[in-house]
C-alpha cells in the first residue's frame, strides 16, 4: 500500500489558485538550502531538516480543523498534525511555517521560524489535547512563517489578467521549506530579473522565485481578494 504523504496549508482566500510549482520548473533563482536545527527533534528519526516540499495556498484547501487527508494517512500522525495546526494557526502564528504528514509514515514535521517556540507550540498543543503522541514529533527551523507569506502574497498583483511588467502571473506558492515565494508567469517571464526583483519588493522582501507556470491556472483566477473583516 502506498500511503499518502500530506502537507497541511491554511486556506488563504485570494484572488489567485495557488499552484504547486516546485519539482515541475527550474527557478530563475537558486533556492537556498534547507538547513537542520541542532536538537530539533523531538522523536528518534532526525530528517536532515525543514522539508523542501512546495505547498499550494489554495481557495480549495481544507480547513484548518478539517483533516483533508487520505484513508492511508496514519491516524496517529492526523491526530497529531491537527493539534499542533491548532495551535500554530491561532497563539503561535507569528512562527508557524508548516506541517508535513507521514514522512516517514507516522511522522510529523512541524517547521518554525523560531524553533524554541516550535517546542513550546508543541507544549501547548499536549496540554489541550492530551492524547496526542509528541515522540512522533520533529521540528525545525524554516526561513518564513505561514503567515508572513500570505501577507507577502496578498501585496501582490493577484487578479486576472493583471501582469508586472508585461509577465503574466499564473500562480503563487510558498517555495519549498517556505524558503520564499514560487511565483509562476510565462517562460518570458521567468528570464526576466526585473520581474523577479520587483516582485519581491513588492512582497516586503521575502524572496521571490520566478518559474515557469501555465496559462490554464489563470483561467481560474476569480476568487476575490481576502477580507479579514
Amino acid at each position: 500500500m502506498i500511503r499518502s504523504v500530506r502537507v497541511l496549508a491554511r486556506t488563504v482566500a485570494v484572488s489567485a489558485v495557488l499552484a504547486v510549482a516546485a519539482g515541475c520548473a527550474a527557478p530563475a533563482a537558486e533556492r537556498p538550502p534547507a538547513s537542520a536545527s541542532p536538537g530539533a527533534g523531538h522523536g528518534a528519526f532526525q530528517p536532515i531538516g525543514c522539508p523542501s516540499v512546495s505547498v499550494a495556498y489554495s481557495t480549495s484547501a481544507p480547513a484548518p480543523d478539517s483533516t483533508g487527508g487520505t484513508p492511508m494517512n496514519t491516524p496517529q500522525a492526523e491526530e497529531l498534525a491537527q493539534a499542533l495546526g491548532t495551535q500554530g494557526r491561532g497563539a503561535y502564528a507569528d512562527v508557524f511555517g508548516l506541517l508535513v504528514v507521514d514522512l516517514p509514515p507516522g511522522r510529523v514535521v512541524l517547521c518554525v521560524t523560531d524553533v524554541a517556540r516550535g517546542r513550546q507550540l508543541a507544549a501547548a498543543a499536549k496540554r489541550a489535547d492530551p492524547g496526542i503522541d509528541l515522540s512522533r514529533l520533529d521540528v525545525f527551523g524554516c526561513a518564513y512563517s505561514e503567515r508572513q507569506l500570505a501577507a507577502a502574497v496578498d501585496r501582490m498583483p493577484r487578479r486576472a489578467g493583471e501582469s508586472v511588467d508585461g509577465f503574466p502571473l499564473y500562480s503563487f506558492a510558498p517555495a519549498g521549506a517556505n524558503a520564499g515565494i514560487d511565483v509562476g508567469t510565462s517562460q518570458q517571464g521567468t528570464r526576466s530579473t526585473d520581474l523577479r526583483e520587483k516582485l519581491t519588493a513588492l512582497g516586503g522582501g521575502i524572496p521571490v522565485f520566478v518559474v515557469q507556470g501555465s496559462p490554464a491556472t489563470a483561467a481560474q483566477l476569480s476568487v476575490p481578494a481576502r477580507s479579514d473583516g
